[in-house]
This record gives C-alpha cells, sequence and structure tokens, in this order.
C-alpha cells in the first residue's frame, strides 16, 4: 500500500487498518514502508500494539506474554522473584500486563505459532479426526491455549537453576483455578502426553517429562527423539514438579475432569467420526483414515509391527534387528507410520485388492493390511538404501 493511496485517509482509518494486521512482523514492515502509516503508529503506538498482539495470540494473549515474559527473566532473576511476580495476576502487573515490548515480540510470535499448531494436532485428535486443520471454535481453542501455556510456563520454571529455601513451593498464579480450568489444564497434559508417547516407537513411556517446553514437544514429534537432548529432557527442579503435582492430586483433578465434566472439559462438541470400519463393516470406536495414520503409532509399537511380518520372519535377529535400525533412523514414530502406510497404499499391484486409502479403517483392519504389505514395503527400503545391514543377502 503506497502513501498515494493513504495520504486521503483519515487518522482514525489508518489506524484501524494496522490494528487489523496479523502479527508484529506485518506491523514493522507497514510502518517502515509508509510515511503515513508510520505517523499514526507513532501517536497511537500502545492501542495498536495491543490490537496486534491479540491477533497474534488470540483470547489467551495474557497467558501467552506471562509465559513470553518468565523465558526471558528465567535467567535474570530468582525463581522465587518470579513466582512472586506470576502470583500477582493483576492486569497491570509486570507479567501479566498485554502491552508487548519490542524484545518481546517475535518470543510472543513463536509461542502463538506452537500453540496454533498443538491445536490442530488436539483438533485431529479430539473433535474431528478427519480435519486437516483445526476446527475448534474460539471457546474451545481459548480453553486450550490457556491450558497450554500455563503447562509451558511451570515447564519453563521447572528449568530454572537452583532451589527454594523453602520447601513447600506453591504456583501461586494457579491456586485459585475453578473446577473447569483444573480440569481444562488436566485434559491438557493428557494431550501433550500423548503427543509425546506418539513421537518415538521407542519413548517406551506415555507421560511428557516436564522438562520438555512445547515447542521441543513439536520438535520430537516431527523428527527423531534422538535430535532431541537428552539432558534436556531431564532436568527439571524437583520442587516445581512437585508443586504442580500436588495442585492436581489435592484437587483430584483426574476424577474431577472424569466425573464432573464427563471426560472432555475443553470441546463443546465432537464430531462425529465414521463409526463402521469401510473394510469389515463392523463397529469401530476408533477408526483410522489419511488424515490420522500418525496418531495410530500408539496401537503400533515396534513389537506390533514385528509381529505383523509373515511367518517366522519376526523370530529372524538379523530382520529384526534391521527393522527396529531402519525405523529408529527415520523421522519420529508418528511421522513414519504415516508415510509408511501412504506408500504402502500407493505401491498396492492389485488394484482388485478393495484397500483404499480414502477408506477409514478399524485398528484391527489397519493391522491386516499393514501385515500384506509390510514385507515389501520392508523390502523397498532395503532396495532404495534405507538399509545397511551387510548380513542380509541384498547387500551381499
Amino acid at each position: 500500500m503506497t502513501d498515494i493511496c493513504l495520504e486521503n485517509l483519515p487518522l482514525d482509518i489508518r489506524d484501524r487498518l494496522l490494528t487489523f494486521l496479523a502479527d508484529f512482523v506485518c506491523l514493522r514492515n507497514a510502518v517502515l514502508a509508509s510515511k503515513r502509516l508510520h505517523e499514526v503508529y507513532v501517536l497511537r503506538k500502545r492501542s495498536i500494539t495491543r490490537a496486534v498482539a491479540q491477533n497474534t495470540a488470540g483470547p489467551a494473549l495474557p497467558f501467552a506474554v506471562a509465559l513470553v515474559r518468565t523465558k526471558i527473566t528465567i535467567g535474570e532473576k530468582r525463581l522465587d522473584e518470579i513466582l512472586d511476580g506470576l502470583d500477582c495476576p493483576d492486569a497491570e502487573s509486570a507479567y501479566w500486563t498485554i502491552d508487548v515490548k519490542p524484545a518481546e515480540e517475535l518470543a510472543l510470535m513463536r509461542v502463538s505459532s506452537v500453540a496454533l499448531r498443538l491445536e490442530a494436532h488436539f483438533c485431529n485428535l479430539y473433535k474431528d479426526r478427519s480435519a486437516p486443520a483445526s476446527i475448534l471454535t474460539d471457546v474451545e481453542a481459548f480453553r486450550l491455549d490457556r491450558s497450554l501455556y500455563r503447562l509451558w510456563t511451570v515447564s519453563v520454571l521447572g528449568k530454572a537453576p537452583g532451589r527454594l529455601e523453602n520447601s513447600n513451593v506453591s504456583l501461586g498464579f494457579l491456586k485459585n483455578l475453578s473446577d473447569e480450568e483444573l480440569a481444562e489444564m488436566h485434559e491438557a497434559t493428557s494431550f501433550l502426553d500423548n503427543v509425546y508417547g506418539t513421537s518415538d516407537f521407542s519413548a517406551g513411556r506415555y507421560s511428557r517429562p516436564l522438562g520438555i517446553e512445547h515447542d521441543s514437544l513439536l520438535h520430537l514429534f516431527d523428527n527423531q527423539a534422538s535430535t532431541y537432548p537428552e539432558q534436556s529432557m531431564r532436568h527439571v527442579n524437583p520442587q516445581i514438579s512437585m508443586a504442580l503435582t500436588t495442585l492436581f492430586n489435592e484437587r483430584n483433578a483426574r476424577r474431577l475432569f472424569a466425573k464432573k465434566f464427563g471426560g472432555q472439559a475443553i470441546l463443546q462438541t465432537r464430531v462425529e467420526e465414521p463409526q463402521i470400519c469401510q473394510k469389515c463393516a463392523q463397529q469401530a470406536p476408533m477408526s483410522f483414515g489419511e488424515n490420522n495414520w500418525h496418531w495410530s503409532c500408539a496401537h503400533l509399537g515396534l513389537d506390533v509391527l514385528l509381529n505383523l511380518l509373515p511367518g517366522y520372519l519376526s523370530y529372524n535377529n538379523d530382520i529384526r534387528s534391521e527393522f527396529i535400525r531402519m525405523f529408529k533412523s527415520n523421522p519420529s514414530g508418528a511421522q513414519t507410520i504415516g508415510l509408511m502406510l501412504s506408500e504402502m497404499f500407493d505401491s498396492q499391484n492389485d488394484p482388485a485388492s478393495g484397500w483404499k486409502r480414502t477408506d477409514w479403517l478399524c485398528l484391527g483392519c489397519l493391522q491386516i493390511f499393514i501385515r500384506r504389505h509390510l514385507f515389501s514395503y520392508y523390502v523397498n527400503q532395503l532396495v532404495k538404501g534405507t538399509s545397511t545391514n551387510d548380513s542380509t543377502c541384498w547387500s551381499r
């Protein structure tokens, strides 16, 4: 937009234009490119900055900026000082005011981007398995984002160096949560555990270590787990970890979530997924299709996949070791399952087999399909050079 277009616009209109910008990069580009926009920005910087921050993080903005300030100050202030600042939830307090400083803008954009990606995963897992992107309502997105930012803040606090003299540490900013907010946090915790458990075939546990922040969790989900430093996953201040556990246990968050909210605190409605398997025509309480193949990783660990190899191949030590190495050298478990199923469907030689990638399948039928194509997939990976075991005949 040039100054020729803007020179005759009233100041209020130019102000309004800036408040519609999606993020701070767009805002910076606009005010640097246009003298007229820069003029209104200088005059109304606070209101424009607040509006763009709201566009960036949505209704959960106060919780996002509190997280950003915690991340910035975690290495500059003592843990007790940070906790005291968070315990003061006044809208104008240092940690909770939505007046975003220039040094906080990019960090706010980053955490908001992570929350948006987690929204899409949450929607695909719990609301509508056929949705390729988030279709959460504004209320649902706010509930989820608020819980994610709170839990992420606790993860950041858990990485603070040193210990507090008071052994009974309290997360005061979470002390007065309503039953609804506590149940939402419990559901968000279960969701993050699910993402973590799906991120790696060899995770062996479905409880996310507190030391893994949400951006790192997505890194694990998208890439092989070995690329994330183990010490960063394990290091956590035991006082913070205990404080969060105590919060959930004292108010029996698990029972509250199950009994009072019926196991659904964040969502207002669910989109009914296909209840009939399109292969066996049986009831399918959990069905898998092209948009959610990656979630089947939670049910298709390496032991399960090995047992789906034909005949006695699963007992062959050379094949077992090579098969395990092949999968562990690939991206995360979730991504590997998705890529594997996609290639299996694409490489079918018999068009009359009746297996379609667009079908929704129950877990049993999905395993039948994998059993029929797993060894061919394994051989294809050997031919492509994915595997390098000299003990296989393919490398001789």
